[in-house]
């Protein structure tokens, strides 16, 4: 743009004596398009900045071990990998690729006769750019201990897909996994080349 705006410039300048306060006003118009043309600029390097250390992050996140069960009162059980695992897991790589998780505002909504909590996440890079997730998640029963179970629930699901979040059935699943990812083992352990 600014081989664009000194063209503009330049003709607002050589015609500011016709013009009068008109060319003025278009001076600083151009002023104002070109200091929004640097913020767009610095948000995209920003983005730019942000992509990459996510991908980083979603590349190094150990992954979950679901190791909790929950009970579905007589109807059956499964296990999960609790939200306070996951938030240690994206305490590790986030230290390393500048990122924070930001939590947002929470509100009730009705949503066809339900009642949810519809929650704001964020993830922060170091250099400003937060890249921002609303989510609608159910809220069962009533009660300050139900609605931070959603949220808590909310928040999970958030890290999870937000991290691309790999969850192991087991232990022993968790083990096999860090074994194969480890450099000696996996050499060893490794398939001979095709002939």
């Amino acid at each position: 743009m600014s081989d664009a705006s000194e063209v503009v410039r330049a003709f607002l300048r050589a015609h500011a004596d016709k013009d009068g306060p008109g060319a003025l006003a278009a001076l600083d118009a151009l002023r104002a398009l070109e200091d929004a043309a640097a913020t767009a600029t610095g948000e995209r390097e920003r983005e730019a900045a942000y992509s990459k250390a996510i991908v980083g992050a979603q590349a190094a996140i150990r992954a979950a071990v679901k190791d909790t069960l929950v009970n579905l009162g007589g109807k059956g059980s499964y296990n999960v990998a609790e939200t306070e695992q996951l938030i240690g897991l994206m305490r590790e790589v986030n230290r390393d690729f500048g990122l924070a998780l930001e939590v947002g505002n929470a509100e009730a909504v009705n949503i066809g006769g339900g009642i949810f909590m519809r929650i704001g996440f964020g993830l922060r890079h170091q250099d400003g750019y937060v890249h921002r997730v609303t989510r609608d998640f159910p809220v069962q029963g009533a009660g300050p201990v139900l609605w931070r179970q959603a949220n808590t629930s909310a928040l999970g699901y958030f890290l999870r897909d937000s991290f691309g979040l790999p969850r192991l059935k087991d232990e022993g699943e968790g083990e096999a996994a860090r074994r194969a990812q480890s450099g000696p083992r996996r050499a060893a352990g490794a398939s001979p080349p095709p002939a």
